[in-house]
């Protein structure tokens, strides 16, 4: 017997350094507009914010606690309603939309989860992923070539702005000095490639960050030692981006599982790339025609450079695009959702 309410949980995990603040009003702007117009007696949605987590350390070990933290809201909502045997016949279905680093660690959850239930029978039932904005493929090569002056001044402090310093992951910095590396290497944007990470760039970044500072940094070595400690423990957490078939396996996984959908929505600048007169993006861009089916640009004529675009990607005045991005978000997850229901309706059996 199909129970006579179903919860769909709309979940944000945010990126790499990320907050609570991260979405904006984006969660409640999507619930508000699915609740109009997809919202029902027997189909009920909820945005939640998946609480800010440590960016630091081990990649597997964030997987893991989104992985319980999805699993306990989902029984609590069971038990609160009385729902018999949940694993089974659970009433709640998840669609997550990670941001940054936050769509990788949502991907894995939901591999994992694949390859330990049955098709269908997913617990908790996730139904499908936004990546938005996520590295899915690794970093774009322009973040090291484009706009660098002014992403140097936000990065030249290094322990004091040490949040823009760490922007590797969710894109709050580029440096000056990478322009030095671009006369001694071309980076081709490829998806073999274009996860070249930049790695050395952090001791340039460093290295320029105290050359900047000048003798006024000796009296502050050991706040310096803090800040260098602070990166070397987050870069390990984001060290996944540099394993690039990794990253492509985790792509192909998460787009291939049956009854779950992916879809990436991705900032685009307008201007073009010094290097090709290609795209600006933050992210790489799949080359098989599959993939590129679920990769869609999300344009922003407001921002000056790729870092931008991606932090205020959830912001309506910094964001031009914003209100296409939701429209076209909110589309989809009406499909999805529709889609899942129809499921259930054609088998009870299953959720």
């Amino acid at each position: 017997m199909i129970a006579s309410k179903k919860t769909i949980l709309l979940v944000f995990i945010h990126g790499f350094k990320g907050g609570s603040d991260t979405f904006a009003t984006f969660p409640d702007d999507l619930e508000k507009a699915l609740k109009e117009k997809e919202g029902t007696s027997d189909v009920e949605f909820r945005a939640l914010v998946y609480p800010p987590y440590d960016t630091k350390g081990n990649f597997r070990l964030a997987v893991s606690k989104l992985r319980d933290w999805l699993q306990n809201t989902v029984i609590d909502i069971e038990s609160q309603r009385g729902t018999s045997s949940p694993t089974i016949n659970s009433t709640v279905k998840i669609v997550l939309l990670g941001h940054s680093m936050g769509g990788l660690v949502a991907a894995d959850v939901i591999i994992e989860l694949n390859d330990e239930f049955a098709p269908a029978m997913l617990f908790p039932n996730i139904i499908g992923l936004f990546a938005l904005d996520s590295p899915m493929l690794g970093l774009a090569p322009s973040l090291w070539t484009n706009g660098a002056d002014g992403l140097f001044q936000k990065g030249k402090s290094l322990y004091d702005n040490a949040a823009s310093l760490s922007a590797i992951g969710s894109g709050l910095f580029a440096s000056k000095v990478v322009e030095n590396e671009r006369k001694q290497k071309a980076i081709e944007p490829k998806s073999s490639t274009g996860t070249s990470f930049g790695w050395k760039s952090i001791a340039a970044i460093s290295a320029a960050g105290a050359f900047a500072a000048g003798s006024a940094l000796y009296s502050q070595k050991d706040k310096i030692g803090r800040g260098l400690s602070w990166i070397t423990d987050h870069l390990e957490f984001i060290g996944t981006l540099r394993r690039t078939e990794e990253l492509s396996e985790r792509t192909v996984k998460v787009n291939s599982i049956e009854n779950v959908k992916f879809s990436c929505y991705y900032t685009r600048l307008t201007s073009k790339s010094v290097i090709d007169g290609g795209p600006r993006t933050f992210i790489v861009l799949p080359k098989g025609e599959l993939l590129k089916s679920r990769f869609h640009p999300q344009e922003n004529a407001r921002a000056t450079d790729e870092v931008g675009s991606h932090t205020s990607m959830f912001v309506r005045d910094k964001n031009s695009g914003y209100d296409e991005m939701l429209r076209a978000i909110f589309e989809e997850t009406s499909q999805w959702v529709n889609e899942a229901m129809a499921m259930v309706r054609m088998n009870p059996e299953q959720t």
